[in-house]
């Protein structure tokens, strides 16, 4: 456990010091946003496949923290769906718009059936992921292989995230007096 605060403290103390924040406000409401992300999750733990659902909010413009929703489907071994979920803590790590690297934090949780058929939540370990993210307007194409500190199996996400901001959504609405049908 003294090894993981070590590792975590490592990637996120020094990224405090060093990052400039913008000053600009025109700059700042860009990254006052969203996201939301669905995807394909292959999960080596347990040797399924899924589909996740993320919800991240973004606090400036390199982090962003949320929820991870993962489904996994029957492997044959087991028919029961298993589901999982996850609290991040993502930071870009280096930011070549429209390219980014980011690593991620957080810990999992899986919901599965147990021998009794009964469900049981247990936790899965403290998650630590780095991925590569290309965006295009507000849609952007990622690839994310994670790790946990209990298993080092490979957990692979790849999908599309939408980015989004509701203050954006109001001012345009204000603005074109856009009315419901």
């Amino acid at each position: 456990m003294v090894k993981v605060l070590f590792f975590i403290a490592l990637i996120f103390f020094p990224s405090f010091f060093i990052g400039k924040e913008e000053t600009t406000t025109a700059s700042r409401d860009h990254y006052k946003m969203f996201s939301v992300e669905a995807n394909h999750a292959y999960n080596g733990l347990i040797n399924r496949n899924g589909l996740n659902l993320k919800f991240y909010f973004w606090v400036n413009n390199s982090y962003n923290f949320g929820p991870e929703f993962y489904v996994y489907f029957s492997n044959g071994t087991q028919e029961a769906l298993e589901y999982q979920l996850d609290f991040n803590f993502r930071k870009i790590l280096v930011n070549f718009h429209p390219i980014t690297f980011d690593v991620l934090l957080g810990p999992g949780f899986r919901n599965f059936k147990k021998t009794d058929k009964s469900r049981a939540w247990n936790f899965d370990g403290i998650n630590i992921g780095f991925g590569l993210a290309v965006r295009i307007k507000n849609i952007s194409l990622f690839i994310m292989p994670k790790i946990n500190h209990l298993d080092p199996s490979l957990q692979l996400s790849t999908g599309l995230k939408y980015h989004f901001s509701i203050t954006r959504a109001l001012k345009f609405k204000n603005r074109y007096h856009l009315k419901k049908s």
